[in-house]
Formats: structure tokens, sequence, C-alpha cells
């Protein structure tokens, strides 16, 4: 039989999902906008555009590396908006979601800004795909590890911030180029773009997972989310003990040790409680062990296609057949 159900009070999405404006304008930038907007299936906030109006001022021939002084490429797509003739409208959106995807980035991830020297790289984080883009947050990774950080609800916060921590340890050669960067950045602040989305998805929150940026399912009549019934230091030492397994008989002694929480969670998928089987296939997917691909990619792909989210189950199919490091294969994928 399976434990008792525990109950936890959470915020509708209610409040984050009002219909956005829609504009009248047909210029040339509103329509690259919809088109990025159809390969990727997801609805960009206007800032995105607005972010590349602003490194098209700052480098009118290569506005991908308006930000180099930061050591910083805009990719994903901005690549779109500078090279409109390169959407192949004929692939489907997952394809375009897996340019520029780090090992450890889960499908609700989307780079945006990769760093130049290293793994870190900026991008959009989207709880589910369908929600209006009021509800997407500017999230970084370093490339070697799961954790992501909420930078703001809009680049020009974000990369404001990135550019005050370099100003601090960098040389005065750059100085002068980064305030002018910033000076810009913060001129267009003054209009009050900031639109208090960080604060007001930590309400909608159900758990944290091991990146730390939090998980968002709906909740309706108390469904639609119950804990895993292990902590995530527990979760931990299954997957060491997993990675750490001198045969295959003591590795699947350790698996043995998630055969509850499997059951458990097709009760909770029975009950539209999707949210368990999403909360231990992201955990299972940012341990990042190969041991755990099979797995997390079932875990997944339910969750997903359960919540209505088909485009992460697509993402996530993609990713765990042609997972990469930074260092180790050209994270561009240009080739289907």
């Amino acid at each position: 039989m399976p434990s008792t159900k525990r109950k936890r009070t959470v915020v509708t999405q209610s409040t984050i999902e009002k219909k956005p404006k829609v504009t009248k304008k047909s210029t040339a930038s509103n329509l690259e906008h919809v088109e990025v907007n159809r390969i990727y299936k997801l609805s960009f906030h206007e800032n995105i555009l607005k972010f590349w109006e602003l490194c098209k001022k700052l480098n009118p021939k290569s506005p991908l590396d308006a930000l180099s002084c930061l050591d910083l490429k805009l990719v994903g797509p901005f690549y779109y908006l500078q090279h409109p003739d390169k959407v192949d409208t004929s692939l489907p959106p997952a394809h375009y979601h897996m340019q520029w995807r780090y090992y450890y980035d889960v499908p609700e991830f989307l780079t945006l800004i990769t760093s130049t020297r290293d793994g870190f790289h900026i991008g959009l984080l989207s709880d589910d795909p369908k929600l209006p883009d009021q509800s997407q947050l500017i999230v970084s990774n370093p490339g070697d590890s799961c954790k992501m950080t909420i930078l703001a609800d809009n680049l020009f916060t974000a990369i404001k911030n990135h550019v005050n921590g370099l100003l601090k340890r960098t040389d005065k050669s750059k100085k002068k180029e980064m305030n002018s960067i910033k000076a810009e950045l913060e001129e267009i602040l003054k209009s009050g773009i900031d639109r208090n989305v960080v604060s007001s998805r930590k309400k909608l929150v159900v758990t944290n997972c091991f990146h730390g940026a939090g998980v968002v399912v709906p909740i309706e009549n108390e469904c639609g989310y119950r804990p895993i019934n292990l902590t995530n230091n527990e979760l931990r030492a299954i997957g060491k003990r997993v990675e750490e397994a001198r045969n295959d008989a003591e590795r699947m002694d350790a698996f043995h040790d998630l055969e509850e929480e499997i059951s458990l969670i097709q009760f909770a998928n029975d009950e539209c409680d999707f949210g368990m089987g999403l909360e231990l296939g992201i955990n299972l997917f940012c341990h990042g062990s190969k041991y755990f691909f099979k797995l997390s990619r079932m875990l997944l792909t339910t969750a997903y296609q359960l919540l209505g989210r088909q485009l992460y189950a697509d993402i996530v199919e993609k990713h765990l057949t042609d997972r990469r490091n930074h260092d180790d294969g050209n994270l561009a994928r240009f080739k289907p």
C-alpha cells in the first residue's frame, strides 16, 4: 500500500498565467521575434528582443559579440535573430533547444549566452512551455554541475550584475568598455522593466531539487504534487553507491533502494500528483551518472507528458541520447 499522502498548501499558477499583451506592430524585428517564438515553441518576452536591439547598438557589425569584453557570446534565439536565413521550419522545436545545451541543462533551461572561457552560461528558465512569457526567469549554470542560480527576470539586470562582479576583479584595460555597457543597461532599466517574477514564482515552487532553482507544477484541489520519501542526501548516497559499485550485482542492489519510490510514483500519477515523478526524474538527471539515464528518461518523459509539457519530453529524449560537456564536443549541434 502507498504511504499516506502528505499535503502541502501551494498557491496556484493563476497569478502568472495572464495572457501577454499583443502588439499590432509588424516591423521586421517583430516578425523575426515571432519566428523565433515559433521555432522554439516558446513565447519569448519582449525584453529578449529589447536586449537584442541593445546588442545591435553596441556592436552593429557583430551583435552576437556585443558582450565580448565580458567574455560572453550571444547564442540560441539570438543566433537566429542575426541569421533568419538559417531557420529551417521543417525541423522540430527540440532540435533548436538542443543547440548549446550543456550536460546538466534540464529541459526547462534554454541557453541564451555562453562564456568564451569556460562552461558558464546564462539562459531562460521556463517552467512550462505553454505558460505565457511572464513566467520566465534568467538563470545561470557553471557547466560542471547541475546548480542553477536565479539571476533576474530580465537580461538587462542579469548582465548589469554580472558586469558589477567583473569590475571588481578585472584590469583597467577592459573597465572602460565594461562601464560603457553598464551605463547602457542602467539607462534602459530606468524605464522599469523588472516584472517581479522572481518573487511571485517562489510562491509556486513545490521543491528545489538538486539544481536549486525550484520546480513548479500546477496545484488544484491539493492535487499535483507529493514529495518523494528520500531526502536529497539519501538520494545522493544512493547515487554514490550506484556510481562506485564494483560490479553489476552491487549496482543492482543499490538500485533496489529506488524501487519503492518508483512504485509510489505510479500511485501518485494515478492520483494526478505528477510532480512526484518530475522531482525524482530531475534529481536523477541532475546527478549526472550514466547509470541513471534510462530511469530518468522514463520518469521525466512520463511526468512531462502527464503535465502536458511534451516539448520537454522531446528534449530530454534527445539530450540523454547526446549528452555533452562543454569541453568534449560541439555544443552548437547545428546538424539535425
